[in-house]
């Protein structure tokens, strides 16, 4: 790459418009692990002394000037990698370069990144260079300013695109889905830069915008540098080839060079800003679906617990109400029938009174287990009444079936045998009380709930231990 970028300065000090050598560099060193840095580093220095072998660059100027350039990519390692760096684990894990934190469209670590590496780095190397150069051959100190330019633009333009082409994101872009699409903005923009530079007659370079901001908007940030990328190379060789519109600019190829190098900058200031508001569009939109399903998945979790008992984790009271009233106007509609059964534990006071509540409520839990145990369909619900009190919904449900569902009941009480020492039988018992209704609008459901209460209180007359069929 140092060896391309002097070869496109040729006949303008070896500075061409755009310096990509350390751009790549550093991208690359970002991109593996923190051991393999240095060791990257120290190759980038040998390439860039071969490159400017190569053309016949004098050794002492060499050996200093490719230390600067090294020493340039060193330092946005330095200042940058803190915040852009993964850890080995992850790596290993094989989580993609966007989870890592290689994420420049970050707004904070953007400016970090523009501070360090675009500007600051590149400024001390050209400082670093004019002085080498005044030292040796008596250059005077302008030479910085010929010398920042093009490195700060390319690590403006290359090291996020490079970077970029590590994302998922921009791998998107050649996925075979949206291939095509990638490749017609690009080929845009393509052309559109060559129709611009390869002809002088008239300066069109506002012309280049359009689809520049376009391809930054269809194709994301990632889309954006590679289109930088396209425009810088097809620019820098047309003007310094002498062709196209910077051509007929009357002055020196170093100040037609200078003159490239803020138009691309102007470019690439416009698409970051573009990119930035849309990363923060992004970010947004993914901020509010984020927070939209969390509020989500609160009011779910409150509507639970708003409806579930806390002791047997079963319906509470105000969702029996709540499904109770719902059916029965179903019922209405459909003219179907409605049973209820209403369930109390016999003897529960005394049950706290010799186990304790820890106890009776681990009691009560038992019993809500084993009445779920008995029902077979999705519409019955059992919830807790009150203190030891059950209730159950049964729709469409005849005064046989609620019977038939109510012995089942009790039958499971019975037989898990839960021991009770102060009542008769030893065991834990429940009665149960049955109503059913075949609901018209002039009546309401409590009228079916005091139906089953008073079959409860029946059974209890009775005896306990027993299930009772109200009569209506």
């Amino acid at each position: 790459m140092a060896w391309i970028g002097l070869l496109s300065g040729r006949g303008a000090g070896h500075v061409p418009a755009v310096w990509w050598a350390n751009s790549v560099l550093l991208a690359i060193v970002l991109l593996n692990r923190p051991a393999y840095r240095w060791p990257l580093i120290a190759a980038g220095y040998c390439g860039n002394v071969i490159a400017h072998l190569v053309m016949h660059d004098p050794i002492s100027q060499v050996l200093l000037l490719s230390l600067v350039d090294t020493g340039e990519t060193a330092f946005a390692m330095l200042a940058v990698q803190w915040n852009l760096t993964f850890h080995v684990a992850q790596l290993e894990r094989g989580l993609n370069l966007y989870e890592r934190g290689l994420d420049l469209m970050d707004r904070g670590r953007l400016l970090r990144f523009v501070l360090f590496g675009v500007l600051l780095g590149p400024l001390l190397a050209a400082c670093a260079a004019a002085l080498i150069l005044r030292s040796l051959i008596g250059a005077d100190m302008i030479t910085a300013f010929r010398w920042f330019p093009p490195s700060a633009l390319g690590m403006a333009i290359v090291t996020p695109l490079l970077l970029g082409l590590a994302r998922q994101e921009t791998k998107d872009l050649f996925a075979p889905q949206r291939i095509v699409k990638t490749l017609i903005a690009l080929g845009l923009l393509a052309v559109t830069t060559l129709g611009i530079f390869s002809r002088g007659d008239f300066p069109l370079l506002f012309l280049l915008f359009p689809p520049l901001l376009f391809l930054v908007v269809e194709l994301g940030v990632g889309g954006g540098a590679l289109g930088l990328c396209i425009v810088a190379a097809i620019a820098s060789v047309f003007t310094v080839a002498g062709h196209g519109v910077m051509a007929h600019v009357q002055v020196p190829l170093e100040q037609r060079i200078l003159i490239l190098q803020m138009f691309l900058a102007t470019a690439v200031l416009s698409a970051d800003v573009v990119g930035l508001v849309l990363g923060d569009l992004k970010r947004s939109a993914l901020l509010a679906e984020k927070t939209h399903a969390q509020l989500n998945d609160a009011l779910e979790t409150l509507e639970e617990v708003v409806r579930v008992d806390a002791v047997t984790r079963i319906a509470n009271r105000r969702y029996f109400d709540e499904v109770l009233q719902k059916e029965w106007s179903r019922a209405i509609r459909e003219a179907s029938t409605i049973s209820i059964v209403l369930m109390d534990v016999d003897h529960f006071k005394n049950y706290n009174d010799l186990y304790g509540h820890l106890a009776g409520d681990e009691c009560l839990r038992r019993i809500a287990e084993l009445a779920t145990g008995a029902l077979h369909r999705t519409g019955d619900i059992l919830a807790r009444f009150g203190g030891e009190e059950f209730a159950l919904v049964l729709p469409n449900t005849d005064g046989a079936g609620a019977a038939m569902v109510a012995g089942q009941i009790h039958s499971a009480i019975r037989d898990a045998a839960i021991p009770h020492g102060s009542a008769p039988k030893q065991i834990l018992t429940i009665s149960l009380g049955c109503a059913t209704a075949s609901p018209i609008p002039e009546e309401t459901a409590s009228n079916l709930v005091s139906a089953a209460d008073r079959a409860l209180y029946q059974a209890k007359r009775d005896g306990r231990d027993r299930v009772a069929i109200a009569s209506r």
